[in-house]
């Protein structure tokens, strides 16, 4: 009781607590109950998730247009769409399954190094990246090439640790130029990561 910040008891793995919120601030005090901020918010895989949507999304569904999403280390088994302009930061490096970019004029900023285990579409917007917060493929995944107001801004990178032919899209480009997506065909002789 009292300043204890442990959640214990018989039900305390039922509790679905992601996304929470990154400050305690009360944005609007006059207004009953607490009112939060919902610029910066936080996502963990190790939450139960009690909805239909994964945990990435609902953080993405509740943050506020050009917000913060920190998505903590781990494995998202789950499919996000973006249709808003937003940060994704990642603390460690976290994996989603499937990422879809569907957002007419938005724009993704990619804050730290993320995996993709399942497939990367992108349909409408654009995803923002640096050479040290880059979207990677992982082994077996995939993407389409994107289109003319859908692509990758900025490097990605792909894995592939089989000894077979591989072929990989890449929907890059760069901004005030366009999409110049890229296809690499790859064909491995070792079961070596490359």
């Amino acid at each position: 009781p009292g300043s204890s910040e442990v959640i214990c008891g018989a039900s305390s793995s039922l509790i679905d607590f992601t996304p929470w919120f990154d400050t305690a601030t009360d944005t609007d005090m006059p207004t009953m109950g607490f009112q939060g901020d919902y610029a910066t918010l936080n996502v963990d895989d190790l939450s139960p998730q009690s909805g239909a949507s994964g945990r990435v999304q609902e953080g993405h569904d509740v943050l506020t247009e050009g917000g913060l999403l920190k998505v903590m280390a781990g494995t998202y088994s789950e499919t996000t769409t973006i249709g808003k302009n937003l940060t994704l930061t990642a603390s460690g490096n976290p994996t989603i399954q499937n990422l879809i970019m569907n957002g007419t004029g938005k724009v993704m900023t990619v804050g730290g190094p993320f995996g993709i285990s399942g497939a990367l579409t992108m349909t409408d917007g654009l995803i923002a990246t640096t050479s040290t917060n880059v979207i990677t493929l992982l082994d077996g995944a995939t993407a389409n090439t994107g289109a003319t107001l859908s692509y990758v801004d900025g490097p990605m990178k792909a894995m592939h640790s089989a000894a077979t032919a591989k072929t990989f899209n890449f929907p890059i480009g760069k901004s005030g130029t366009g999409w110049r997506y890229a296809t690499l065909s790859l064909n491995q002789t070792s079961a070596s990561a490359t």
